[in-house]
């Protein structure tokens, strides 16, 4: 295998939370995202990942998280972009089964301000990662 970071087959790993904080923080630096966060139906935290010049600490993780649930519509097909003052924020939802997933991204302080989420992208590869759960859980 390559040692290649950005190399997804050495990386890969069975533990969901790991997985998904491995693709975002892909997208971060693919993006260039100041921070994404993944959060749960209630807007608590699942995981979430820093752009590569970025230093954000859990706490604001935390609170794009809540934000992410707050402005979250599950099954929405737009990203729900909001202006920031320290940059764009970027949210959408997504069900799988039961389950509500949020998602919300925020752009880096001077970075142009259309910053925008992949859904298509990350839907899938979430379904990828949680699916196998949350059908087995429902």
């Amino acid at each position: 295998m390559s040692s290649d970071p950005d190399d997804r087959r050495a990386f890969r790993t069975r533990e969901a939370r790991e997985a998904a904080r491995r693709f975002l923080e892909s997208l971060a630096r693919r993006h260039r995202l100041r921070a994404v966060a993944l959060a749960a139906e209630n807007g608590s935290l699942i995981t979430g990942a820093t752009g590569l010049t970025s230093a954000v600490e859990r706490g604001e993780l935390e609170w794009l998280a809540a934000e992410a649930a707050i402005r979250g519509d599950a099954g929405s097909a737009d990203a729900d972009a909001h202006a920031r003052p320290d940059g764009r924020l970027c949210s959408f939802s997504m069900a799988i089964g039961a389950y509500v997933l949020h998602v919300a991204a925020l752009g880096a302080p001077g970075a142009p301000a259309d910053v925008s989420l992949p859904i298509g992208e990350c839907e899938a590869a979430l379904r990828r990662i949680y699916e196998p759960l949350f059908c087995c859980a429902a």
